[in-house]
C-alpha cells in the first residue's frame, strides 16, 4: 500500500509539473546551465507563459530562441529594452554573467516571460524520460499489478490457501476484495502509459 501510494504521489507530482501548465499555453524547459545563477539554478524546471513584447521591461527573465541558432532555447533577464520607431528590441544577460549576450532579442524570438521555476525538477524530469527512467516507471507497476493478482490466484491454485476454511464449509471468498486489490494495481500501473503519452 505504501508502494503504491509513494508511486501515485511521483506519478501526480510528474503529471502537476509537466502536463497541467501546457494546457494553459505554458513552454516548460530545464536550465542546463549556470548562467542565471543564483535566481536560477542549473537543473531547475522554468516555466513561461507567452507575453506580447510591449509587455516586457527591463528585469523581466525571458525565454527566447538564440537569434541565429533558433534551435537553442535561452532563459536569460531583459537588460534593457530598445525601442526605436515601430522597431523593437531585447537586450538580454544571465545573471551570472558580467557582460550583455552578444544579440538583440526581436519580439518573434520571444517564447514566453518566466513565471516561476522548480529547483532539481528539471533534471528528474529529464531522467524520468531516458530508457532507464522508462523501463523504472514500467517495472514497478508491472510488480504491483502481480502483487494484485495474488488474492485470485490464492483462489484457484490448490493448496494455495492453507489454513483457510474451504468452500464447502459455507464460507464465502473474498471476491469483492480481491477484485478491488486488482483494481487498485491496474489502475497505478496504467499510469506510466499516461505519463509518457503526455511528456
Amino acid at each position: 500500500m505504501a508502494a503504491s501510494l509513494a508511486l501515485l504521489a511521483l506519478v501526480t507530482l510528474f503529471l502537476g509539473v509537466t502536463v497541467v501548465p501546457r494546457v494553459f499555453g505554458a513552454e516548460l524547459r530545464t536550465i542546463r546551465s549556470g548562467s542565471m545563477e543564483p535566481a536560477i539554478g542549473r537543473g531547475s524546471l522554468a516555466v513561461a507563459l507567452p507575453v506580447s513584447a510591449g509587455d516586457i521591461r527591463a528585469g523581466d527573465v525571458i525565454m527566447f530562441r538564440q537569434p541565429g541558432d533558433p534551435d537553442r532555447i535561452i532563459t536569460h533577464r531583459a537588460a534593457d529594452v530598445l525601442q526605436e520607431g515601430e522597431s523593437r528590441t531585447i537586450q538580454t544577460r544571465g545573471d551570472a554573467n558580467t557582460v550583455l549576450d552578444p544579440w538583440s532579442v526581436a519580439p518573434a524570438n520571444v517564447i514566453g516571460r518566466v513565471q516561476f521555476h522548480i529547483p532539481m525538477v528539471g533534471v528528474a524530469i529529464d531522467k524520468i524520460r531516458t530508457r532507464e527512467g522508462f523501463v523504472l516507471l514500467m517495472v514497478i507497476p508491472a510488480l504491483l499489478l502481480l502483487l494484485g493478482e495474488l488474492p485470485l490466484w490464492r483462489r484457484f491454485v490448490p493448496g494455495v490457501r492453507r489454513g483457510h476454511p474451504s468452500p464447502a464449509s459455507g464460507d464465502q471468498p473474498p471476491a469483492r476484495a480481491d477484485r478491488s486489490a486488482v483494481a487498485d494495481a491496474r489502475g497505478i500501473a496504467t499510469f506510466p502509459l499516461l505519463v509518457f503519452s503526455t511528456a
